[in-house]
C-alpha cells in the first residue's frame, strides 16, 4: 500500500511540475484512456469481492 501512494504522490508532483501546453496534452489523453477503460465497473467488482470476502469471514 505504500508504494502505491508514493507512486501516486509521485505523478502528482510530476503533473503539477508540467508546462502547461503539456498538460493539456495529458488531460486530453487522460480523459480518453478514462473513457475506455471502466474505472466505474473495476471500482464495483472490487467492492463486490471485498463484500463477498467480508461475509465469508463473519461466518467463520
Amino acid at each position: 500500500m505504500e508504494i502505491l501512494c508514493l507512486t501516486i504522490l509521485a505523478i502528482i508532483i510530476i503533473y503539477w511540475i508540467m508546462p502547461t501546453k503539456k498538460m493539456r496534452a495529458v488531460n486530453k489523453e487522460l480523459k480518453s484512456l478514462l473513457q475506455v477503460f471502466p474505472v466505474t465497473g473495476v471500482i464495483n467488482a472490487v467492492m463486490q469481492n471485498k463484500r463477498k470476502s467480508d461475509d465469508t469471514s463473519k461466518e467463520e
